[in-house]
C-alpha cells in the first residue's frame, strides 16, 4: 500500500483492524508497536517502499479477512467518512468529475458484470477499476455530476445493470455523463483496435479507420439507449467523442447513422503543447530554456482555439454542445523522446514556472471564447514523470498554491462564483471537507480535518461576502469534527433558500466552500 509515493502520504500510527484468527506481519515503511486479536498498531514513516502486509497465518475455521489499514486519526470515523479529507477537499469544488481513470477505461477487458470490481474487493486498483457503488457515494457527497466511461467490451447486461444501479442510487439532483470508452480514436489504446476489428466484421465500412469511428458511433448510440430504458425521464448526457485535433473525426462520429440525434455533447480533448514531444523536434526542444517552451506553449495555444472553433460550429450545427472530456498542456515525449531525460526535466519545469498559470489562464479564456462549455481537465493529481505532468498539482500533501496550473483554475473558478474568498489551505494543517447533504434542508453537516490543535472559525457567508452565522470560534483538538448549520442566522431568524459558502480559518489558514440550501 501507499507505494512509489516518495513518501508523499501521512506519517504516525496507523491502526490495522481485521476479523478471523491469524498473524499479520508489516514491513517496509510500517513496524508493528502492538498487537492483540484483531487489532495492530502501527508506526510509518513514509518513504518509497510503503506498508507491506503479509497474512502469515490463518484459521481456516475462522480465517483473517476484512483488514482493514487505517491512517492517523480515522479508527473511529473511517464507516461514516470512508474518504480522505484531503482528497474530497481538493476535487470538492468541482463541478463534474470524469471517472475515466478510476474506471481503468483504457485497455480495459471488463465484458460482465460479474467480472466487475466490487465493494467487498481487497483492492480497487486492478485492471477492473474503482466499484460503481463507490463513484456514486463519491458524487454524492460532494454533489458533483459523475462522468463514467463505460468498457469498450461491456455486454448489454453489464451496462444496463450499471445504469440501474446509478438510477437507484445518485442523488436525484445530480445528472451523470455516459461515454463509451474514451479516445476510441486512439491507436495506442486495445480499445481503437476492438472497434476497428468490430467496424470491419459488420461491414460499416471498407475503410479501417472510417469502420472504428462507425462502431464507436454506433456502440455509442446503443449505450445511450439502454441508459434511456432505465431512466425514463430522468435526464442524462449523452456523449460523443472524437479528436480536437482533426474534426473530421467528430463528424464521421455524429454523422453515422445520425448518431448526433441521440446524443447532447461532442466532447474533444484540446490539449496544447504535445508537438514538442515530438521525435523530429527532439534536438530541437532539448536545445530550449524554459521560456522557450512556455513561448512555444501560448503560440500553440492560438492554433488549438482555432480547433475548438471549428469543433464548436460542427457540434452546434448539429444541435450538439462541445465539451472537453480532457485538457491542459502536453508536455510528454513519446516515441523514445520519453527517455531524454533532459527534456523530461524542462517540461518538469515548464510546468511549475510561474508562467504556467497565465498559459492555463489565456486557455481557459480561449476555450470560453471558443464557445466550449464544461471542461474536464486532466487531471487533478498525478507525479511528474518522463510519461508526462499531467496533475494540475502532483502530490496532495504539498500547499497546493505552490502550483502554477492549480492557481490558474482556482482563479477562473472564483470569478465563476464571484465569490472573492480564494484562500486556500495549507493540506499539512487542515483540510475542509464538502457540507452534506448539499443541497440541503433543514440541515447540513461540515466535515474538517485537523492535524494538530489550533484556533478554529467556522463562518457561513453570503453570495455578497456577508457574515450570516458563526459556526465554531474557539480553540479544538486534531482529528476529525463536524460541525452542523441548520439555516439560520446568528440572531436565530431562518435564510431563504440560496447558495452560501462557508470558511474554514485555522490560525490565520483559510479554506472556502460553497453550499446550497433549499427552502
Amino acid at each position: 500500500m501507499t507505494r512509489d509515493l516518495n513518501g508523499h502520504y501521512p506519517a504516525g500510527t496507523y491502526v490495522c483492524l481485521y476479523d478471523g484468527e491469524g498473524q499479520i506481519r508489516f514491513g517496509f515503511d510500517a513496524r508493528t508497536t502492538s498487537e492483540s486479536p484483531g487489532r495492530i498498531e502501527l508506526e510509518v514513516t513514509p518513504g518509497n517502499g510503503g506498508i507491506y502486509l503479509k497474512i502469515v497465518a490463518t484459521n481456516p475455521a475462522d480465517p483473517v479477512r476484512n483488514i482493514r489499514v487505517l491512517m492517523p486519526g480515522f479508527e473511529t470515523t473511517y464507516q461514516s467518512e470512508p474518504f480522505y479529507p484531503p482528497f474530497l477537499d481538493m476535487i470538492g469544488q468541482y463541478r463534474v468529475l470524469r471517472f475515466m481513470d478510476w474506471m481503468r477505461t483504457n485497455n480495459n477487458e471488463t465484458e460482465t458484470w460479474s467480472q466487475r470490481t466490487s465493494p467487498q474487493h481487497r483492492s480497487f486498483a486492478g485492471g477492473t477499476g474503482v466499484p460503481v457503488e463507490v463513484m456514486v457515494e463519491l458524487a454524492n457527497r460532494l454533489q458533483i455530476d459523475p462522468w463514467f466511461c463505460m468498457p469498450h467490451r461491456a455486454d448489454d447486461h453489464f451496462v444496463r445493470e450499471f445504469a440501474r444501479y446509478v438510477r437507484d442510487n445518485l442523488d436525484p439532483g445530480l445528472t451523470p455523463y455516459l461515454e463509451y470508452s474514451s479516445e476510441v480514436w486512439n491507436g495506442i489504446f486495445s480499445q481503437a483496435g476492438y472497434a476497428r476489428q468490430r467496424g470491419l466484421e459488420l461491414n460499416l465500412s471498407s475503410n479501417e479507420y472510417q469502420a472504428q469511428l462507425y462502431f464507436y458511433s454506433m456502440r455509442s448510440v446503443q449505450l445511450f439507449q439502454i441508459w434511456q430504458g432505465e431512466f425514463g425521464s430522468r435526464d442524462f448526457v449523452r456523449v460523443l467523442a472524437s479528436q480536437s485535433a482533426n474534426p473530421w473525426t467528430g463528424e464521421q462520429v455524429m454523422d453515422f447513422q445520425d448518431a448526433y440525434q441521440n446524443a447532447d455533447v461532442l466532447a474533444t480533448a484540446p490539449y496544447f503543447g504535445g508537438f514538442l514531444g515530438s521525435p523530429s523536434l527532439e534536438s530541437r526542444v532539448q536545445q530550449m530554456s524554459v521560456d522557450e517552451v512556455l513561448d512555444s506553449c501560448m503560440a500553440d495555444i492560438n492554433r488549438v482555439k482555432v480547433r475548438m472553433q471549428t469543433n464548436y460550429q460542427n457540434a452546434q450545427s448539429r444541435g450538439l454542445g462541445l465539451v472537453a472530456y480532457e485538457a491542459g498542456q502536453h508536455l510528454a515525449g513519446h516515441g523514445g523522446v520519453e527517455n531524454n531525460q533532459t527534456i523530461t526535466d524542462l517540461f518538469i519545469a515548464a510546468n511549475y514556472h510561474p508562467r504556467m498559470e497565465d498559459l492555463y489562464q489565456a486557455y481557459l479564456n480561449a476555450w470560453n471564447e471558443a464557445g466550449g462549455g464544461l471542461m474536464a481537465i486532466f487531471s487533478s493529481c498525478g507525479q511528474y514523470s518522463k510519461w508526462g505532468s499531467w496533475g494540475i498539482v502532483e502530490f496532495q500533501d504539498q500547499p497546493w498554491d505552490n502550483y502554477p496550473k492549480y492557481r490558474a483554475v482556482q482563479a477562473y473558478l472564483n470569478n465563476l462564483t464571484g465569490f472573492s474568498g480564494g484562500e486556500h489551505p495549507v493540506p499539512q494543517g487542515f483540510t475542509l471537507g464538502q457540507n452534506y447533504p448539499n443541497p440541503f434542508n433543514p440541515s447540513t453537516r461540515i466535515p474538517y480535518f485537523l492535524s494538530e490543535a489550533g484556533t478554529v472559525s467556522l463562518t457561513i457567508f453570503d453570495l455578497a461576502g456577508r457574515k450570516v452565522r458563526q459556526l465554531v470560534a474557539r480553540g479544538q483538538s486534531g482529528g476529525m469534527h463536524v460541525a452542523e448549520w441548520d439555516g439560520l442566522k446568528d440572531n436565530g431568524e431562518a435564510v431563504g433558500s440560496g447558495v452560501f459558502f462557508y470558511r474554514l480559518t485555522v490560525d490565520g489558514y483559510s479554506a472556502t466552500r460553497k453550499l446550497t440550501l433549499l427552502r
